[in-house]
């Protein structure tokens, strides 16, 4: 699963440049991991489940209104959701 990210953003102490990124779950540790040609980000992610059934796993990136957050939210069968807080550079 792959997701474009349009402008710089912030996960902690991790930034995030403007690019495509892989997307990667690892449900041991709660992270959801970005990774492409500049490295590896393991972000902290907290999984909820899902009230309908996800067929193939996606990921969005969602602003949240009125904010400089945004969400990343990785869907993946049968029916979970992993959320991830991002901030915007400012």
């Amino acid at each position: 699963m792959n997701i474009h990210i349009k402008r710089p953003l912030h996960a902690r102490e991790l930034s995030l440049s403007p690019g495509n990124y892989q997307i990667n779950i690892d449900e041991d540790n709660n992270q959801v991991v970005l990774s492409n040609a500049t490295g590896m980000f393991r972000l902290g992610a907290t999984k909820r489940s899902r009230k309908t059934r996800v067929t193939r796993p996606s990921a969005h990136l969602r602003q949240v209104v009125g904010e400089p957050r945004w969400l990343l939210l990785v869907q993946v069968p049968p029916a979970h959701e992993w959320v991830v807080s991002l901030s915007e550079v400012l």
